[in-house]
């Protein structure tokens, strides 16, 4: 022999030491979180971050337009899931309207941007973005019109 039997055990041994193992703590039952009626319960921060993966995976060139658009939908209902569990949750109309302006529905984007702003009006990003969206529209007056409003009620 010419020692591949000593190689092959050395190297089973460096595995199971290195905790290249069967994950047995996969195999232990944890409790999910649920609700009164036993159905499992998410939060919109996890609806959010499914609708991310599913959205930029919505855009990859490599995949075929029908299975874009599918993963598009699938962001856009989970980025409604997020709002319906969470009306006050700020990141979620947040990303609802940018994968409104990727899709170019500039006109659902103001709308989100709007909703997302009567949530929480003093939250600088927000009125970022919402005149980001009006000027990729070249709309500047709305966008100029609304700064000096705001200018006007802060000087009150």
């Amino acid at each position: 022999m010419d020692g591949r039997h000593l190689l092959v055990v050395v190297l089973a041994l460096f595995t199971a030491a290195s905790g290249c193992t069967y994950p047995v703590a996969g195999l232990r039952e944890s409790p999910a979180p649920a609700g009164a009626d036993g159905e499992m319960k998410h939060t919109a921060a996890t609806y959010v971050a499914f609708g991310d993966f599913r959205g930029s995976a919505g855009f990859a060139p490599e995949m075929p337009v029908e299975q874009q658009m599918s993963l598009r939908e699938d962001a856009h209902q989970s980025y409604l899931k997020a709002i319906e569990v969470d009306p006050k949750y700020v990141p979620a109309y947040l990303a609802l309207a940018r994968l409104q302006q990727r899709c170019e529905d500039f006109a659902g984007a103001v709308a989100t941007y709007q909703k997302a702003l009567s949530v929480s009006a003093a939250d600088p990003a927000l009125w970022y973005e919402l005149a980001m969206c009006q000027c990729r529209q070249k709309n500047f007056n709305d966008g100029i019109a609304r700064t000096e409003r705001d200018k006007k009620t802060k000087r009150r």
